[in-house]
């Protein structure tokens, strides 16, 4: 082989070793929920691939860039996952990702206390764990996220039966009634679309909900992809109780 050739193969090499030995860039991680004393608190960004030290009766429940929910009990010494790997993916809208989470992180404990409440008291009648986070609470205007199939309206006061009124661009209901002591009324189809706008009516009490509608791809990527795009939506009410389920093991994180 000419010297010339020689030379030229072996500059190759040695960039490709360069290469290989550049740092991989470690994906981040947010703190979503923290159980015990540590000075990691709700909305700290982590870094995969960087030690911490969790003492015995800590845990954390973190989010990745990639949707993945990450589960940590001390004691711990050591990055927080196993490698890079486990989180890379996706960085699609991660800073809407990390305001959504401080926003949650700012909640007043009134609110965190309803959201709570609202969970225990109906946690008895569910299929499924899961199903209380789907519910369209109309306690208060706001966003909230619902699938497809199902959607169901939910009121934490029964004491009285309500006659109520829906209205959006496309649909109107009057006098829909919804009988004392049941907590939950499902909510028409023709009102099940998503970006819309529905104004609900009981009494002189308007509500006005902006509806988000789950997307079938976000679907099955699994809890923490879900927690991502009810961020997105701005559903901080189901946000926060995803998390609370998905921390306290009411749920599966996988």
């Amino acid at each position: 082989m000419p010297n010339s050739l020689r030379a030229f193969f072996a500059a190759v090499l040695v960039s490709m070793i360069g290469i290989a030995s550049l740092p991989v860039h470690a994906a981040e991680l947010v703190v979503i929920a923290v159980t015990g004393s540590t000075d990691i608190a709700p909305g700290a960004r982590l870094d995969d691939g960087k030690a911490i030290e969790l003492s015995d009766g800590v845990s954390l429940t973190m989010l990745s860039q990639s949707g993945a929910i990450i589960k940590l009990k001390g004691p711990h010494s050591g990055p927080p996952v196993a490698s890079s790997s486990a989180t890379a993916g996706s960085d699609t809208n991660w800073s809407n990702t990390l305001t959504g989470v401080n926003r949650l992180v700012g909640k007043s404990p009134k609110t965190s206390n309803v959201m709570g409440a609202s969970r225990q008291v109906e946690g008895a009648e569910f299929n499924d764990p899961s199903d209380g986070i789907w519910l369209m609470a109309v306690e208060s205007s706001g966003h909230r996220c619902v699938r497809a199939a199902g959607a169901e309206m939910w009121r934490f006061n029964t004491d009285t039966a309500l006659k109520i009124d829906l209205r959006s661009d496309n649909a109107r209901l009057r006098g829909l009634e919804w009988a004392e002591g049941q907590p939950r009324l499902a909510l028409p189809n023709q009102f099940i679309e998503d970006g819309t706008l529905i104004v609900m009516k009981f009494g002189k009490n308007p509500r006005r909900f902006n509806l988000h509608v789950l997307p079938e791809h976000i679907e099955v990527e699994g809890w923490g992809r879900i927690l991502r795009w009810m961020l997105e939506q701005q559903c901080d009410r189901q946000a926060q109780i995803l998390v609370d389920a998905l921390h306290e093991d009411v749920i599966s994180a996988e």
